[in-house]
């Protein structure tokens, strides 16, 4: 477990990478009016790649805190690898009686007691003995202490385990507070980065309706994004060939009929600009002393809309 949060880990932290550089902008394509020049075109900053990094962002910072929960709490189980090719030895599992048969036997073979002709004398390991029965008290000797050992080590390994486990649970909530803290962290800079952007694109579009309000006489659609306001002489073509014209640009999903049905409940019915495009894209009113001109431009995804104003 502690691995896979150790690649967790990794992964998240990755992931943040990868989403605190992800690319919010869009390029929009220019197109070509005859008597005008090109329209549009560079990139614009969008809403919608904005939000799905923020879900990127959370997903990969929610990613990295369990990476980092697990390889810090889970269990660090490691089990040997025994080796099939040699030749391991059962434990005895009966009573350790050297008056058991059994018993005797178990050790003669586990301890590799046996008589060595040349020396006339049992052999246990480096010790040599006169009888057997010396040889096998010494073999008991040896598991009895080999027992204790074990009986030792266990005991040692369950005190550390209650220590390990009591220290856990005193300072579990403090840890879980922490990780908790920081993920909360992660997630209110990203949120707060997030509503600054916002707050900042709801100001500018707070500001671009006063002054469309005061020069158009309109305010921007509900569904306007990417909109801005500048001067004939500063775009890429003239208000009615004029510098001194105003250019109001945005991208929408609406439909081109409800732009133009929009504007024409302000500035009146109006006329086509080009009667072989009939009512779709391009329409113009004269208004209050001042011609407007509406150019609208089919994308992948929404209309590139264009309305200019230019004194008659």
């Amino acid at each position: 477990m502690k691995i896979l949060g150790y690649g967790l880990t990794a992964i998240g932290v990755a992931y943040l990478f990868i989403a605190f550089n992800m690319d919010v902008s869009v390029s929009t394509s220019s197109t070509y009016v005859p008597g005008y020049g090109s329209v549009g075109g560079g990139d614009v900053v969008n809403l919608d790649l904005i939000a799905r990094r923020q879900n990127h962002l959370i997903i990969a910072a929610l990613v990295t805190i369990v990476g980092v929960l697990m390889a810090i709490f889970a269990p660090n189980h490691s089990t040997a690898v025994k080796d099939p090719s040699k030749n391991q030895k059962k434990d005895f599992d009966g009573v350790r009686d050297l008056a058991s048969d059994p018993y005797r036997i178990w050790l003669v073979n586990f301890y590799d007691i046996e008589r060595n002709e040349v020396l006339n004398r049992i052999i246990l390991g480096e010790k040599t003995f006169q009888t057997l029965d010396d040889a096998l008290m010494s073999a008991h000797e040896m598991e009895n202490e080999k027992q204790i050992k074990a009986k030792e080590k266990a005991e040692a390994s369950r005190l550390a385990a209650e220590k390990a486990q009591a220290e856990w649970e005193k300072d579990r909530t403090k840890t879980f507070a922490i990780l908790i803290a920081a993920f909360a962290s992660i997630v209110s800079i990203i949120m707060f980065s997030s509503y600054q952007q916002s707050s900042s694109e709801q100001k500018q579009l707070e500001a671009l309706n006063k002054n469309l309000s005061a020069s158009f006489g309109i305010t921007l659609p509900a569904q306007a994004k990417n909109a801005s306001l500048g001067k004939s002489r500063d775009q890429s073509y003239l208000c009615n060939g004029k510098e001194e014209g105003q250019i109001l640009q945005f991208e929408t999903k609406s439909e081109p009929k409800e732009i133009k049905d929009l504007f024409s409940k302000i500035y009146g019915e109006g006329k086509p600009l080009y009667d072989s495009l009939k009512e779709k894209y391009d329409w113009t009113w004269k208004y209050s002393g001042n011609y407007y001109e509406l150019n609208m431009f089919e994308r992948t995804s929404y209309i590139k809309v264009y309305l200019c104003k230019t004194k008659l």
